[in-house]
């Protein structure tokens, strides 16, 4: 069964912007769990150097002492992480279906991004923008999608077992060319002569 080249397309799409969503929340995930940049990079190891590379130190002014209100990370910051994980995980695996032609990825799409917009639109966790128009704005790559999989809806409704094989290849190396085909009575000519 040859895959539609539009929902190629949208699952390559798909996977690109779930991917990346994907390791953002990981990333969300350690920096809710306190296992931010600054302590991933920050190294203990005390370095020998000789004194022939030393500088002697120079007055340098103190750099202001950081906000406190700013360097606190959010304490929303690992439950968002967490959702958006989980929402990304199983949007993956309905582009996964929906790559094999099966219409349980078009469900779980459907059921994900459901509560996805329940979660956004009804419950309101404080890590929503109180922007409104980023809410329904949300709506736009569901309404792509369905777009694209509804016009084969019945392909993706019949079982694996009884939806036709890909045709085969008949032609391999110079069969290509069909140079012993008799529709080509030019070219089986040619080759005669030679």
């Amino acid at each position: 069964m040859r895959r539609p080249k539009s929902i190629t397309f949208l699952c390559i799409i798909l996977f690109l912007i779930s991917g990346v969503q994907l390791v953002g929340s990981m990333g969300g995930i350690l920096i809710g769990n306190g296992i931010g940049p600054e302590k991933v990079f920050k190294s203990t190891e005390k370095y020998e150097v000789d004194e022939k590379y030393l500088v002697e130190p120079r007055e340098v002014p103190a750099a202001p002492e950081a906000d406190p209100a700013t360097s606190k990370v959010p304490e929303h910051i690992g439950a968002a992480s967490q959702y958006g994980f989980w929402i990304s995980f199983l949007i993956l695996l309905s582009i996964l279906w929906l790559w094999q032609m099966r219409a349980k990825g078009v469900y779980l799409f459907a059921l994900v991004y459901s509560a996805n917009f329940a979660t956004q639109f009804i419950w309101q966790p404080e890590w929503i923008m109180p922007n409104q128009a980023n809410i329904w704005f949300s709506l736009l790559l569901p309404a792509i999608y369905f777009a694209i999989v509804l016009p084969h809806w019945k392909t993706l409704r019949i079982p694996m077992k009884e939806r036709p094989a890909k045709p085969e290849i008949e032609s391999f190396g110079l069969d290509v060319f069909k140079i012993g085909s008799p529709g080509n009575a030019l070219q089986n000519q040619k080759t005669e002569k030679s």
